[in-house]
């Protein structure tokens, strides 16, 4: 039965079969990725969260460039390949490190989030992690050998546990708290662009009151000591507000001169000017961890190499 959505403007649809979908332009199979791409082009995102509605009624789900065809029962039996079901940081590190250092992407549905369970509260999961945040910081041999000791109390805490899906856990706990200093410094870039922006609307109001002052000096005798009444505003420049705003610690009226203006106005840019620089450090902080992320890959690739020739019996207390 076709969806009771109207076509209208090119944002409309109706579904006409399971994964079809009519759009004013033709009927498009959202189960490829290009009726998927046709489709999302075409609807608005109110409509297109609709139809994702409309279409898990079918048991499709939107996965990657399409939708895909989910049994009643995956909630319980968990994805159905290893293509399925990852999280962004596991797809990362299964194309930038384990295809890198060919070694079999070790992500299980059915054992992993167990495994993940048991070494969650060993120490040495902990210690661990830490030791593969400093090497990856700082790639030092003695970093290197500091996470492989680590290691090799935490593969001996887990006993039978596959070594490469418990590795595999630690290099994913270990980019999720890299990416948190990332996420903090683009959070932080954000902050000081809305901040700038309230003070840019400030300096507006103060622009206009320049020119109504210029106006009314226009022709007088004595321009210098004609005054007008302007909002006054201070600002907190140490930190955003609960919303990430400019915070506005206090407002009051004031009858300026074009000296006094010219102050507040002066003051204005000095204000704006400290956001700049803490916006170009901040900025620097996010690009420095930008960039490292191919180094990042590389060394943990070059970790997992080494764990998979430990294995093979180079190392045999790995084991």
């Amino acid at each position: 039965m076709a969806s009771t959505s109207g076509l209208s403007g090119g944002q409309g649809y109706n579904v006409v079969g399971q994964g079809q979908v009519e759009l004013p332009d033709g009927v498009f199979d959202v189960t490829t990725a290009e009726g998927y791409q046709a489709v999302q082009g075409a609807l608005s995102s109110t409509a297109l969260d609709s139809l994702t509605a409309e279409l898990e009624g079918q048991h499709l789900r939107a996965e990657g460039d399409r939708f895909v065809m989910v049994a009643a029962n995956t909630a319980l039996n968990g994805p159905r390949d290893v293509s399925q079901g990852l999280s962004d940081v596991d797809k990362l590190l299964r194309d930038n490190v384990y295809e890198a250092a060919g070694v079999a992407f070790p992500y299980n549905a059915n054992t992993t989030p167990g495994i993940e369970r048991t070494i969650h509260p060993l120490e040495s999961r902990t210690d661990s992690v830490s030791a593969l945040q400093g090497y990856l910081e700082e790639p030092t041999a003695q970093n290197r050998d500091q996470f492989f000791s680590h290691f090799t109390r935490l593969r001996a805490a887990t006993g039978e546990l596959n070594i490469h899906e418990v590795l595999f856990l630690v290099f994913r706990q270990s980019i999720e708290e890299t990416n948190k200093d990332k996420e903090y410094f683009l959070k932080k870039l954000r902050e000081y662009n809305d901040m700038a922006e309230g003070l840019s609307e400030y300096l507006k109001e103060l622009v206009d009151a320049s020119t109504r002052l210029a106006q009314k000096s226009e022709g007088k005798k004595y321009p210098e000591k004609e005054r007008i009444s302007v909002e006054i505003k201070e600002f907190d420049l140490s930190t955003p507000g609960a919303d990430g705003k400019l915070v506005t610690t206090g407002v009051h009226a004031e009858s300026v001169n074009r000296h006094a203006l010219n102050d507040h106005i002066k003051l204005l840019e000095s204000h704006q000017e400290t956001i700049r620089n803490k916006r170009q450090m901040t900025s620097t902080s996010f690009q420095n961890f930008d960039q490292k992320s191919n180094q990042l890959y590389q060394l943990l690739a070059s970790v997992l190499k080494t764990t998979n020739e430990m294995r093979a019996g180079t190392v045999r207390n790995m084991l």
